[in-house]
């Protein structure tokens, strides 16, 4: 070999070893580097996420129970009403005069019960006179003081007078019937006028109206949407492998799409016993601990729901979460060497996680990046 080309390959030797030089400490020793934290133990409270839509536990579709046409719409969508508030009236001029046509009735039979009482009073005093007549005129029969003609003729007033007192009673009790008959007619027509009119179960907003002036419409057939602001609620929906330990009466915060930097507090007010079975979520519906000002039904939320508080559990930050080789837990730098240790994860959030695992408050544990190489069991690391 010529001394020229010992020189080249020396030098050539020279270059791969400061080329590999220079690869460990500018490529390979930043990628085994990483930061550390160390594991606090604190109370960790576990929150589970959701994602629904705003509605309503009262939201009243209101409508007439009778036929008629639409006479008054006296709101329209957007009207805050009172309770008791007149919303709608059918027309009622019909059903007026059949009120008034019963009620003349009633007056008339009224009329005849009192004839028919003064007629009884009349017809019972000539029975009680003939019933006199025929006691005497039947002793004089016998001592023959008045004749057999004179005799029948007295029998046959006085039968003529009971009949007649008879007939005066049934008439009152036939009045009397057509009162009662008449009496419930007027009920009848008064709770169809009384169905005429349209009044708001509660005080609330009105958020639909479905019908027009002068429509005519069938009977609940709804006219008008009222709703209940009170009774606002997100009606969430949770995996149902998370949702075990939401319970009725926990807290909650609730995150309008409209408004993402106004957090609500809320109450679980509802949970559903029943998961979709498509979805394999639960309901859960979360009441507003304070009225809206504004809002629009089916506006998309977030929810948060403090299901339970772990007391004294072991944390750390969630971007310290690792897997290897299927297993959960974190990596931690002993001696210069990476170690996996697997972990019983409790709960977890957006930033922590509390475990059950061999991890103290003096182990270092490391923090994962993405640009960092992949870690083996044993791999060295500098802090």
């Amino acid at each position: 070999m010529s001394y020229k080309k010992s020189v080249f390959l020396g030098g050539t030797l020279v270059l791969l070893v400061l080329f590999a030089t220079l690869f460990y400490q500018k490529v390979y020793v930043p990628k085994a580097t990483f930061a550390t934290v160390q594991m606090k133990q604190q109370d960790f409270s576990v929150w589970l996420r959701g994602i629904g839509e705003l509605d309503a536990q009262f939201i009243y579709k209101l409508g007439f129970p009778i036929t008629g046409r639409v006479m008054t719409l006296a709101v329209d969508q957007g009207d805050v009403v009172e309770q008791q508030q007149l919303l709608a009236q059918l027309d009622d001029t019909e059903l007026k005069a059949s009120l008034a046509e019963v009620e003349a009735l009633y007056a008339k039979t009224r009329l005849e019960i009192e004839s028919t009482q003064r007629e009884i009073a009349l017809n019972k005093e000539q029975y009680d006179l003939n019933r006199l007549t025929y006691e005497r005129y039947k002793k004089m029969l016998k001592t023959h003081n008045v004749s057999q003609e004179q005799f029948d003729q007295v029998k046959s007033a006085m039968l003529k007078s009971k009949i007649s007192l008879e007939t005066a009673k049934i008439k009152l009790a036939l009045s009397k019937s057509e009162v009662s008959r008449v009496e419930q007619s007027i009920k009848v027509v008064q709770a169809k006028l009384d169905y005429t009119q349209l009044y708001s179960p509660v005080a609330g907003l009105v958020i639909e109206r479905l019908v027009e002036k002068g429509q005519s419409v069938a009977p609940a057939q709804p006219v008008v949407t009222v709703l209940d602001p009170n009774s606002l609620w997100i009606r969430a929906y949770i995996d149902e492998r998370i949702s075990g330990p939401i319970k009725v009466g926990q807290t909650a915060f609730i995150t309008l799409r409209s408004m993402p930097k106004t957090p609500f507090e809320g109450t679980v007010k509802r949970v559903d016993f029943q998961s979709d079975r498509v979805t394999q979520e639960r309901v859960v519906y979360i009441g507003f601990n304070q009225p809206l000002a504004s809002f629009f039904l089916n506006e998309q939320a977030e929810v948060r729901i403090l299901a339970e508080t772990l007391s004294s559990a072991k944390t750390l930050p969630m971007e310290t979460f690792a897997t290897y080789k299927e297993r959960s837990g974190v990596w931690i730098n002993r001696d210069s060497k990476a170690r996996f240790i697997p972990l019983n994860i409790l709960a977890s959030d957006h930033d922590h996680f509390a475990f059950e695992g061999e991890v103290s408050e003096a182990d270092k544990v490391l923090v994962m990046a993405k640009n960092k190489k992949p870690l083996f069991d044993g791999a060295s690391i500098k802090p």
